[in-house]
């Protein structure tokens, strides 16, 4: 392939001209230097298309020195190559020679250095300052303004846009248009603004309209060509319409982080690119909105995000907004808000905290769980727990009594977010947290007892046995150790009896490990209950009262 060269910054481009026969070498270079002679040697044909800059072109190509030593063939490899036309992709000449040229065409480019590979070369294949010959063909091209490909929506640039974000088919858009037919004598639609969704199944005017906008920048004004398939909804006409066309702004709509069937639109872009982190201080004022009806409105007042002072799903919202960004979030329930955001001021970030605020800042984090789990909520405990993790589970920096402040935060943090997994049956999470809890004090008993709940409802009935015979073994009167292995029996019994009938004759009994709990492979074929039918094994639905400290902790522990 043709790597791009340097050796001039500036040089304009050439425009395609009239060379659609073969003739003498002609200078093509922009600066009429000789840098760049093409000799055309099988014309295109007379109604064959030229490429323009920014278009996609595929050439074959053979590369010589003067010497007529081949360096470089697409052909010999049979693989075409292809470039984006002036935009840098190759050497020089070859921006400037095939910008010439039109499909079908076949010419000799005989390129300077300057417009190659100048002083240095290309080592080995090509030395310092070698004109280079090229045979190039030019086998098609895809145009930049040909956004579907089909020559359906031809669009032409009138004034650039800004920035380098196009909307996406997710968003809505504001767009101010005018549409004729293609010969210009009939207005189809008068010059108007609008906003619009474009999704595929949106309201723009017409798929062509929306086509255009999904290829534009903010600010930017296209002239659009549509075939008639294209600007279908703005004319019948068979030979499609002609629209001006300016995007005046993109309404970014996004779903809202942890909040199912949630979006925000923007209505009013903000400043810069932070938004608020949990802790961070923001002044905002919204209007509530129920079936079409305002049902509250709040001036501009300071939160907290993750203080729970405005609604989960508004706070979510909110987390994603950038300063004074005005935003329409509406709910799966239909609930909307429009809600603008005036002043932000983000917590301290954690790799700027000295230990002790690390260790502040996971001991705020803790209650903020806690409450959360007292108030039923137990996605933003977990949250909450997580959270404050952060801020001490890299502790080697920390001092000796620092170190003992981490470790007991971190032991309960992780008994925390056990429990609130077992109230929500999140069981490998219970499991998995319950373990750490148990990698920093072995002999925990609730890390104990709360490992063999996950362990036998993941159905891992040795794990949950070993657990709960170290609770017995340093208590034996344990009423909650006790009961729970009185289940876990029944359990076992219950899979037993269930793989003696799936099994039949190829075993006739299962020694379970106690001498009361043995199941016969020849028992009546009847239905075995569940053992939370069994009256024998007590209920075993709710998890222990929570006691001072920690969410579902046990009394006696």
């Amino acid at each position: 392939a043709i790597a791009p060269a340097r050796a001039r910054d500036s040089i304009e481009r050439a425009t395609p001209r009239d060379m659609t026969t073969a003739d003498d070498a002609v200078d093509v270079s922009p600066v009429g230097d000789g840098g760049v002679m093409k000799r055309i040697a099988t014309p295109a044909p007379p109604d064959a298309r030229a490429p323009e800059k920014g278009d996609a072109v595929t050439v074959h190509y053979v590369g010589s020195l003067a010497t007529g030593e081949t360096f470089d063939s697409s052909r010999e490899r049979d693989e075409a190559f292809t470039f984006t036309l002036g935009k840098h992709e190759v050497i020089d000449a070859w921006d400037v020679g095939v910008a010439t040229m039109r499909v079908g065409e076949r010419a000799t480019l005989t390129c300077a250095p300057e417009y190659a590979y100048g002083d240095r070369g290309a080592p080995p294949k090509i030395p310092g300052g070698a004109t280079l010959i090229f045979d190039v063909e030019l086998l098609s091209f895809k145009s930049h303004r040909d956004l579907c490909g089909d020559g359906g929506v031809m669009k032409e640039t009138v004034r650039e846009g800004e920035g380098y974000a196009s909307p996406s088919a997710e968003d809505e858009a504001t767009a101010t248009m005018e549409a004729k037919t293609r010969t210009g004598d009939e207005t189809l639609v008068a010059k108007t603004t609008r906003t619009f969704s474009l999704a595929a199944n949106g309201d723009a005017p017409c798929e062509g309209v929306r086509a255009a906008l999904l290829k534009m920048k903010r600010g930017e004004t296209a002239r659009v060509t549509l075939s008639e398939a294209y600007a279908e909804g703005l004319t019948t006409a068979k030979d499609g319409a002609v629209v001006e066309l300016t995007l005046d702004a993109i309404h970014a709509v996004v779903a809202v982080n942890g909040v199912e069937g949630a979006t925000k639109k923007i209505l009013e872009e903000g400043e810069g690119y932070e938004t608020p982190n949990d802790g961070a201080k923001c002044e905002i004022e919204y209007e509530k909105r129920v079936g079409g009806a305002t049902t509250e409105t709040k001036p501009a007042h300071e939160i907290v995000v993750g203080d729970e002072h405005v609604p989960d799903e508004l706070e979510s919202a909110i987390a994603m907004m950038k300063l004074n960004e005005k935003a329409l979030v509406k709910l799966a329930d239909g609930t909307e808000y429009t809600v603008k955001m005036t002043k932000l001021e983000r917590a301290k970030e954690q790799w700027s905290m000295n230990n002790a605020e690390k260790i502040e800042a996971a001991e705020k984090y803790k209650t903020s769980g806690n409450d959360a789990y007292k108030g039923g909520k137990f996605a933003r405990a977990t949250k909450k727990y997580d959270a404050a993790l952060k801020f001490v589970e890299m502790d080697e920096s920390f001092s000796d009594e620092e170190k003992q402040a981490s470790k007991k935060l971190k032991l309960s943090l992780n008994l925390n977010s056990a429990a609130v997994a077992i109230k929500t049956k999140s069981w490998m999470s219970a499991r998995k947290s319950s373990e750490k809890a148990l990698a920093i004090e072995g002999s925990n008993e609730k890390a104990l007892y709360r490992f063999a709940q996950a362990a036998m409802e993941l159905q891992e009935y040795d794990e949950s046995r070993r657990s709960l015979k170290k609770i017995l073994e340093a208590d034996e009167s344990h009423a909650e150790a006790t009961r729970m292995l009185t289940r876990l029996k029944a359990l076992e019994a219950h899979q037993a009896k269930k793989d003696a009938k799936i099994f039949g004759g190829m075993f006739s009994k299962i020694d379970l490990g106690y001498e009361d709990v043995k199941v016969k492979a020849d028992e009546p074929d009847e239905e075995i209950p569940a053992p939370e039918a069994m009256p024998e094994v007590p209920a075993f639905d709710e998890p222990p009262a929570p006691d001072a400290n920690e969410p579902f902790g046990v009394e006696s522990v």
